[in-house]
């Protein structure tokens, strides 16, 4: 695997499929700590469906700007999503959250 590194943002070019495999187990692993591996499904199926829902909505949200632009409003951009997400429940704005609460109990 080699990396590329443009301004800030690094780039793994040419990850093979087993060590992406590899990679996440880890990652998987290190994020699940003590609980075991049976349950670990009840908390990361629900956290991948809610950022799954969070990305369609603003992808959706998207479409409806390139279609309508100024003149989208809430009527019409029901259309637009299968899910209602509301903006503080949005997926960014719960790690935005978080992150902004670390930050606080780091600086403290």
């Amino acid at each position: 695997m080699s990396v590329q590194q443009t301004g800030h943002r690094v780039t793994h070019v040419g990850m093979s499929l087993p060590d992406l495999e590899a990679r996440l187990w880890s990652a998987a692993n290190a994020l699940r700590g003590p609980v075991d591996p049976a349950d670990f499904k009840t908390y990361v199926f629900p956290m991948l469906f809610w950022k799954w829902i969070s990305d369609n909505w603003t992808w959706e949200h998207a479409q409806a700007v390139d279609e309508y632009g100024e003149d989208l409003n809430d009527e019409i951009e029901r259309d637009f999503h299968r899910f209602t997400v509301p903006t503080q429940a949005h997926w960014s704005a719960v790690t935005r959250i978080r992150r902004a609460c670390a930050v606080r109990l780091l600086s403290d």
